[in-house]
Order: C-alpha cells, then sequence, then structure tokens
C-alpha cells in the first residue's frame, strides 16, 4: 500500500490537475478559505494543519490528541469546526472516532482547480 492510501487528510478530487500542482491547490484552497465570509479562527488553524499534514511527505495519524495539542482544538471543537467546514462546502465528508482519529476529504472546487 503507498504512503498516499494512508493519508487521513486528503482532496476528494484533483481531476484536472496533476500531482506536482498540488502545492499549488493546497496554497489556493488555503487561501480560498481564509477569505471565505464564514471562515472563523478554528476553520482557519484546522485548515492550516489539514494542508501542512497533506504536504508532509510522512503520514502520521490524526489523532484527537494530537490535534488538540496541535490545533488546541478539543474534539469537541474538532467536530464543530468540520461539522461548519463541511456545510459551506470547504470539505466533503470527515470521521471522527477516538481510536482511528480523524479522516477529512477535503472539496477542491473545479473553480480552485
Amino acid at each position: 500500500m503507498s504512503t498516499i492510501d494512508n493519508r487521513r487528510a486528503r482532496f476528494s478530487s484533483i481531476d484536472g490537475i496533476e500531482r506536482e500542482d498540488l502545492p499549488l491547490a493546497f496554497e489556493v484552497w488555503v487561501e480560498d478559505h481564509f477569505a471565505a465570509p464564514w471562515a472563523t479562527r478554528e476553520t482557519m488553524k484546522l485548515a492550516q494543519h489539514l494542508v501542512r499534514y497533506m504536504a508532509n511527505a510522512k503520514t502520521y495519524n490524526m489523532s484527537l490528541g494530537e490535534l488538540e495539542s496541535l490545533v488546541q482544538l478539543n474534539p469537541e471543537e474538532t467536530r464543530k469546526t468540520l461539522a461548519v467546514m463541511q456545510s459551506f462546502g470547504a470539505i466533503d465528508s470527515f470521521t471522527l472516532d477516538r481510536l482511528a482519529g480523524v479522516t477529512v476529504m477535503l472539496n477542491l472546487s473545479y473553480h480552485q482547480r
């Protein structure tokens, strides 16, 4: 199984862009998120962390404890923040599990691609 298959955060679709264009896609996704009128301090912190995670060459488990330590969001705040991001279309889906951690499918819109 390749490293990319182990990612806990990834774009749900990268149709139309090449793998070498992903750093630019990360930047566009974060900039659009930061400029969104609905963005909050929490969603911005989490968005930045998700992009850093995806850009990292090594995969690691995105546990709720790690998010609490790195992003300063407790598990309930993480759930609420991801729900806000999903309701505004920044992410397509997410799962939270105390043991398995967080899995997030980010929405890279047609316009962003």
